[in-house]
């Protein structure tokens, strides 16, 4: 692992549902790409016209 991913701070929209959020955070947790909960917060941006990215495709991109 990566301990400079410690550094990484994921923001996802505010109203972004604790499941999505939960979702989100197990899915970059897994892929190393942040090492705890605390760095995927909600902040106040605008979600794209598909809620839920794709997430194994966006991880999928550097090969993980």
């Amino acid at each position: 692992m990566n301990l400079q991913n410690s550094t990484v701070t994921i923001m996802v929209p505010e109203d972004t549902t604790d499941e999505q959020l939960q979702l989100v955070t197990q899915k970059f947790a897994s892929a190393y790409i942040i090492v705890n909960k605390s760095q995927v917060q909600k902040d106040s941006c605008q979600l794209s016209d598909d809620p839920m990215p794709d997430i194994d495709g966006l991880v999928g991109a550097y090969g993980i």
